[in-house]
């Protein structure tokens, strides 16, 4: 019944706007000693909801297409950063070479791993098995 579902979707709606709207209203609560860095909210999560909840019927939707879409979107903002940074990686950039081991060891790792999950989530979408997902987590 087409009737039927009018009232299901008004519900979830109801149940975004809800939840969305929590984090506006604390921030507006904290009063006038905000800071400039304080935050504020993004329509980027509505869209998000919106296109992974509409496609949630697909082979790669809803939730899936949620990850992938943090995935591919957390790849293309982290080179996006390290382009813009690269010269923090070059070593004249330290007082001595302790300091340049020590950055490189703080923050190659989690871009390393970020690149291997990256890597093993497109191998998940041309072979799904149930060993790939073990690799991934």
């Amino acid at each position: 019944m087409p009737g039927a579902k009018l009232p299901v979707i008004a519900r979830r709606i109801a149940y975004m706007l809800v939840c969305t709207s929590a984090a506006p209203f604390a921030v507006f609560a904290a009063g006038s000693t905000s800071s400039p860095n304080s935050p504020t909210f993004s329509p980027g999560f509505l869209i998000a909801w919106l296109i992974c909840n509409g496609r949630k019927r697909s082979p790669i939707g809803g939730w899936l297409f949620f990850f992938y879409w943090q995935l591919y979107s957390g790849l293309l903002i982290s080179a996006a950063f390290f382009a813009m940074n690269l010269q923090s990686y070059v070593p004249e950039n330290f007082d001595n070479s302790r300091q340049f081991v020590l950055f490189l060891a703080s923050s190659v790792p989690g871009l390393v791993l970020f690149a291997i999950k990256c890597a093993v989530g497109t191998l998940l979408l041309s072979a799904r098995t149930w060993d790939m997902l073990k690799l991934l987590r």
